[in-house]
């Protein structure tokens, strides 16, 4: 996956990951899919079409590819799936995922976004004597 969905998050957000019934490695328990949810609600209680959309529209917004959304969403132009009897999951736009959510994970408790984890480290550095320097995420590259 090229693009990171934590980018995209804002407070009181986390990635979810879920499989479907046309996931390649369903059967395994493998999760392979990705989008944005409320942290705050539980997962039962949301509106789990409306966060695809919304992901999908984040998505567009920062640029993805077609295969960015793929990668992350599991998500094709609508014209390129053939219903094999899973069924698909229409999202906007054109965009439908093959065939039927069914199981999804929140992380417990849910990360922070990325650009509040980097604000914490710019404020610890701040008063760390031997920082000159404010925290970027290419210091964490081996």
């Amino acid at each position: 996956m090229s693009m990171n969905l934590d980018v995209l998050l804002t407070e009181g957000e986390a990635v979810a990951a879920f499989s479907t019934t046309d996931s390649p490695v369903f059967n395994v328990g493998a999760i392979p899919y990705h989008m944005i949810v409320s942290s705050e609600i539980p997962i039962e209680h949301q509106d789990l079409g409306g966060c695809l959309e919304d992901t999908l529209h984040r998505l567009l917004d920062a640029c993805a590819t077609s295969s960015d959304i793929e990668d992350i969403l599991g998500a094709v132009p609508s014209d390129r799936i053939e219903d094999i009897g899973n069924g698909i999951t229409e999202i906007d736009l054109g965009y439908a995922i093959p065939g039927q959510l069914m199981t999804i994970e929140v992380p417990d408790p849910p990360l922070p976004p990325l650009s509040t984890i980097i604000e914490e480290a710019d404020r610890t550095a701040a008063g760390n004597p031997h920082s000159d320097q404010p925290f970027s995420p290419e210091m964490m590259e081996l």
